[in-house]
């Protein structure tokens, strides 16, 4: 027997077990949840910027609220002013002059607008400057202020947009043939007595390529009942 205090012969090198480590997370699955941290955080990032950039479109481009009055005012138009294309699909004077005065009073204010948006898109094209077309950009959603105009300017007008919208194509349609330009159907002689003496305003709807013009009022004319997209406008 061996004293209590005595190590037996053969343990002197003993010793005690460590306790197993406890293992950490590899390099991998590091790299992965830092991945999905950086995923998340754009995810939140983008959509912050989604709703910021939506706000700043509902904005310039006037509001909910008024359009949805703006599509009221179309509606009622449309019912008390009924309109139906006249045999020989033939523009009176009447109508002529009324197109005019629309338009003049629409693009009084959005020609404003349009002068913005067309300077930075120029500038942007012809410098190659990225600052200049977020420019443009930014100044788009203004654009669509047309719609609530116009819509105003037409029940000054006691007329629809059907009609204010057909005027607009039949004279635009004759403006084309005075200069042999492609046409759907036989224009009338009236009508092309009107473009001959209305020339130099109807120019004004043949806007440059990419550029935005008074053509912009027929399209809001064309979307008014439903509100549109400004992305509508931007695939034309």
């Amino acid at each position: 027997m061996h004293d209590r205090g005595e190590i037996p012969r053969g343990y002197s090198d003993w010793r005690p077990h460590p306790p197993p480590r406890r293992q950490g997370m590899s390099t991998g699955a590091k790299i992965a949840i830092g991945c999905g941290v950086v995923v998340l955080l754009i995810i939140i990032a983008g959509a912050a910027l989604f709703f910021y950039v939506q706000r700043v479109i509902e904005r310039e481009s006037g509001g909910e609220e008024a359009h949805l009055a703006a599509t009221e005012t179309y509606e009622r138009l449309a019912a008390e002013h009924p309109f139906t294309p006249p045999t020989g699909n033939t523009v009176s004077v009447e109508q002529v002059e009324t197109f005019f005065a629309v338009t003049e009073e629409v693009w009084s204010e959005a020609g404003v607008w349009a002068a913005e948006v067309n300077q930075a898109l120029s500038t942007a094209r012809d410098q190659d400057d990225l600052g200049a077309l977020v420019d443009a950009f930014r100044a788009m959603p203004k654009l669509m202020r047309m719609r609530l105009l116009l819509a105003e300017s037409l029940d000054r007008h006691d007329m629809s947009s059907e009609e204010f919208a057909w005027i607009g194509d039949t004279l635009l349609e004759a403006y084309r043939a005075l200069d042999g330009g492609p046409v759907g159907a036989i224009v009338p002689e009236t009508n092309l007595e009107l473009a001959r003496a209305y020339r130099e305003r109807l120019a004004g709807f043949v806007g440059g390529e990419g550029l935005v013009g008074k053509d912009w009022i027929l399209l809001m004319a064309g979307a008014a009942v439903e509100r549109p997209d400004i992305r509508d406008f931007l695939d034309e």
